[in-house]
């Protein structure tokens, strides 16, 4: 699992300026241990909005299944000073729980000074999650 990962962390050629890390994080719940999908990314600084002053984007993807909630994504992003925060739940009836407690995670952010983008949830799944790569990530040559 580890050596996949690592396989799917490497450059590819079509996107060179991207860097991207994938690994799992283990969670303990009551005597339960739940392993939560990450992705760490960072863009290529010359594609980064030009309001930011060029800096380079980091984004970090979790997907985890919580009792109650289902699967669930998140995604926060840094561009320049700015954090901006999504969430994505697969079942419905998870969304009101989420959008009560967007004020909570707003107001949280701004007591530590954070620039505060985005911060919304929606039903769904991340867009381009579970895509396959544009590329192998094994070539063979015969």
């Amino acid at each position: 699992r580890v050596q996949l990962s690592q396989l799917a962390s490497l450059p590819r050629e079509a996107e060179r300026g991207l860097v991207e890390w994938l690994f799992d994080i283990p969670v303990r719940r009551n005597d339960d241990i739940d392993f939560w999908s990450a992705r760490l990314l960072r863009d290529n600084p010359g594609q980064a909005a030009s309001d930011e002053g060029n800096k380079a984007s980091w984004t970090v993807q979790l997907a985890f299944d919580l009792p109650g909630l289902g699967p669930m994504q998140a995604q926060v992003s840094l561009q320049g000073e700015r954090v901006s925060t999504r969430f994505w739940a697969t079942q419905v009836d998870t969304l009101p729980l989420l959008r009560d407690h967007l004020p909570d995670l707003r107001q949280s952010m701004d007591e530590v000074g954070l620039a505060i983008g985005t911060i919304d949830c929606q039903a769904g799944e991340i867009q381009g999650s579970g895509k396959p790569p544009s590329s192998p990530l094994i070539r063979e040559k015969v």
